[in-house]
């Protein structure tokens, strides 16, 4: 069958350094290489490749490389470790968490909650999607939920509640 979901890897094979050893096909756990007797060459199909580089580590010519598809998904650039720890520093000023789908924001708020934060969370009435807000709740990570018009005011108030003098 066929898909139009491009592959998650490239697999590039030099045609002049290739000495068709068949290394790749033996090295390959997955299939992505494999011989192909009518056209007497070495082909590799895409799909079936989970970027492991075992035939790049074993080719004797290094005729075979591989690489991530451009425009495959990449992890969210925001939520590495060094963004995460700063959040966790300024979690004293409180957090909010609004319309979406998923759960990626739910286990922030968490942290941010252990780590002393009053988090608030839009209430399902006024969201488009009450996805995240509700995993937030459900995972006990939200203070308070509120409207989303109400929320702006309820921080304020949190925050010069907290503002010492």
């Amino acid at each position: 069958m066929k898909t139009y979901i491009p592959s998650q890897f490239i697999i590039e094979r030099d045609p002049v350094r290739c000495i068709q050893c068949q290394v790749c096909v033996n090295q390959c756990t997955f299939d992505s290489h494999y011989y192909d007797e009518e056209e007497d060459s070495l082909k590799s199909n895409e799909e079936k490749c989970v970027g492991c580089h075992r035939c790049v580590v074993f080719c004797p010519t290094r005729a075979i490389n591989i690489r991530r598809y451009p425009l495959d998904y990449r992890p969210n650039y925001n939520w590495r470790p060094e963004v995460i720890e700063d959040i966790i520093k300024q979690a004293e000023g409180g957090g909010m968490i609004l319309t979406g789908m998923g759960n990626d924001g739910a286990a922030g708020l968490l942290e941010m909650k252990q780590a002393g934060a009053f988090n608030f969370a839009q209430d399902e009435a006024s969201c488009v999607v009450f996805g995240m807000p509700k995993e937030a709740i459900k995972a006990g990570g939200v203070d308070k939920i509120l409207p989303l018009n109400d929320i702006p005011g309820a921080m304020l108030s949190y925050l010069k509640m907290m503002t010492p003098r």
